[in-house]
């Protein structure tokens, strides 16, 4: 249904209303809202469209139909068959029938109710809705609240479930004095909820941080999320954190001790200038630990550096000793002073010494966490920081002129020439590799010489010793490629008799046991004498530091063979005695089990 808005006007507002459509666009609009409101111009401000043309054959009086397009005040133009709006709203026949149907209806409201006046005028106010919401205006639903009740839709509900029905009451888990900040639980997994005015109880499962509740009483609390540690870890965690967190520095017995200086080169920009403090900003504190039995124990949070340097110096006097508290205050109060040594070049690495990411420069290294080169030297056995860096190259500068202060200018020449060698294999045709015999190969290493596995690169690396020092060939995804690459430098820089000699050397060594047809052999026990402190009690058998293992040997001809290497000290003795039956006979044996006897 269309609605028309029509007026009683008298002659003279007839004439009036004539008059506005010659007028400017606002005069027109405030024209209508006068003749409507019965208002002076002056009070209406409010622009709308003008239509302009004139209306044609405007009544001298009665009714007037007006524009049904809202907020428009002009007369309808009767002889334009407008559909009942204005010269300036007019369409087409398809527009107009859509306006018709749907515009008009959205559009204009309430004319019956509203005594003839329009949305605009209505004494109600703008009515949009419906219903008993008279004078309000109907927010429409934001594409916000839209999306939000989607993601609502999407959430999934965690349907875990803290069941600790079946379990029996446990003892609190203490946390230790220093671990403890001010209105904080005394107990550990519980904390004090504001918002809720009650302890909170998480416990960590899986990964998840899972809420065990809330409780009036904090040892309810405590009790309860010993109870949830007990099902869902297991006894030996409840007792193994009892015991890591039940621990207490106790400084009580102890006087004050001097704090402990760190060195220039180790202070980083916000951090403590001494040793064993460090700043917590989520407390804004200072904060004191101290490793004991290898493990980091908090002594306390302090308002003041200078107090809680105090107590990590008391802590190392009462866990450690006197001695330990001399020695790292000597070694952190040492400072490297570079005022008076001028500039050196640096040191550069050569190009097999040049891992990724690395620096180029010897004695330089990338600090992460500082995102910064960091500069560190050897002086007396103890490695000593210089500084950190910016340039990569200003680093390297003051590692050289360190070098050539702690050490001298000999020592700085010699570095240069050493790090500055480079092994060159590009006129050097492919040689083939110079396999290890047999009883050489450890488990994990390579079946080649001169070629060893980097675990902290992942890759295979050949080494040479040319004149007296180690020179590193390069990095290799490949190990033959590597043993490839060895053989080459050998055959450059000490010459094909080297390489045949080396190659003939380890085919003497590949001699080979074999002892799966000889039954077990007692071992030969060593005379008492004979066994010095560390060694075996057994004839053929020694401890290998570097393999952490027994391994046994045999003499055949004058040249020591290698058996194996075991775990068991008594399995490397039997397979000794295996290998002396097999090569040297049951006589032979029985007189060196004979001779160790005596």
């Amino acid at each position: 249904m269309v609605t028309r808005t029509v007026i009683l006007v008298t002659p003279s507002e007839a004439a009036a209303f004539e008059a506005t459509s010659t007028l400017s666009s606002s005069s027109s609009a405030v024209v209508a809202d006068s003749i409507i409101n019965s208002s002076p111009f002056e009070q209406n401000s409010i622009h709308y469209t003008s239509c302009t043309k004139r209306a044609q054959h405007p009544s001298p009086g009665g009714l007037v139909q007006l524009c049904r397009q809202k907020g428009c005040f002009h007369a309808v133009d009767f002889e334009r068959r407008g559909g009942g709006l204005c010269c300036i709203h007019q369409k087409g026949p398809m527009d107009r029938e859509q306006n018709d149907s749907s515009e008009d209806d959205a559009k204009i409201h309430g004319v019956t109710a509203d005594e003839g006046f329009s949305d605009r005028h209505s004494p109600h106010g703008n009515n949009y809705g419906l219903g008993d919401e008279v004078g309000k205006k109907r927010a429409l639903t934001s594409m916000e609240s839209i999306s939000k009740n989607k993601t609502k839709k999407r959430q999934k509900v965690d349907a875990f479930a803290i069941d600790l029905t079946d379990v029996p009451p446990q003892s609190p888990i203490p946390k230790s004095a220093g671990r403890i900040k001010e209105g904080a639980s005394k107990y550990t997994g519980v904390n004090f909820n504001k918002q809720m005015n009650k302890w909170r109880v998480q416990i960590d499962i899986k990964g998840k941080n899972r809420t065990i509740g809330y409780y009036e009483n904090e040892e309810e609390a405590a009790v309860d999320y010993a109870r949830a540690f007990v099902k869902y870890k297991n006894q030996a965690a409840l007792g193994k954190a009892r015991e890591q967190d039940s621990f207490i520095i106790d400084l009580t017995d102890v006087p004050p001790q001097s704090p402990i200086p760190k060195s220039a080169g180790r202070i980083k920009e916000g951090a403590s200038k001494y040793t064993g403090v460090n700043f917590n900003k989520q407390m804004n504190k200072w904060r004191v630990q101290i490793d004991i039995k290898g493990k980091n124990r908090t002594i306390g949070y302090y308002e003041n550096e200078e107090e809680a340097a105090v107590d990590y110096a008391r802590a190392f006097v009462k866990y450690k000793n006197q001695a330990a508290l001399g020695k790292a205050r000597e070694q952190d109060s040492f400072i490297i002073d570079l005022t008076d040594v001028p500039p050196q070049s640096p040191i550069p690495k050569s190009a097999g010494r040049i891992k990724e990411g690395a620096s180029k420069y010897t004695g330089v290294n990338f600090y992460k966490q500082m995102n910064k080169w960091r500069v560190q030297i050897d002086i007396k056995g103890k490695n000593r920081t210089i500084g950190y860096y910016e340039n990569e190259e200003e680093a390297a500068v003051d590692y050289a002129r360190a070098v050539f202060k702690y050490k001298n200018q000999a020592a700085l020449g010699k570095a240069r020439e050493q790090d500055s060698f480079i092994i060159d294999l590009s006129d050097v045709p492919p040689q083939s590799p110079i396999p290890k015999s047999s009883g050489c190969v450890k488990e994990g290493a390579s079946k080649y010489t001169g070629v060893s596995f980097d675990k902290a690169m992942n890759k295979w690396k050949a080494l040479i010793n040319i004149d007296g020092k180690s020179r590193h060939i390069g990095r290799y995804e490949n190990e033959e490629e590597a043993a490839v690459d060895y053989a080459r430098a050998v055959f450059k820089y000490k010459g094909q008799g080297a390489l045949d000699k080396a190659r003939e050397a380890k085919e003497e060594n590949s001699f080979a046991f074999d002892l799966r047809d000889i039954p077990p052999q007692l071992p030969i026990p060593k005379s008492a004498g004979h066994i010095k402190e560390g060694a075996s009690k057994y004839k053929g058998v020694s401890f290998n530091k570097s393999t952490n293992k027994w391994h046994a040997k045999i003499m055949i001809e004058g040249k020591a063979r290698f058996i194996g290497s075991y775990e068991n000290e008594e399995e490397a003795a039997v397979d000794y005695a295996r290998a002396a039956f097999k090569l040297k006979g049951q006589g032979a044996l029985d007189k060196a089990r004979e001779r160790s006897s005596r």
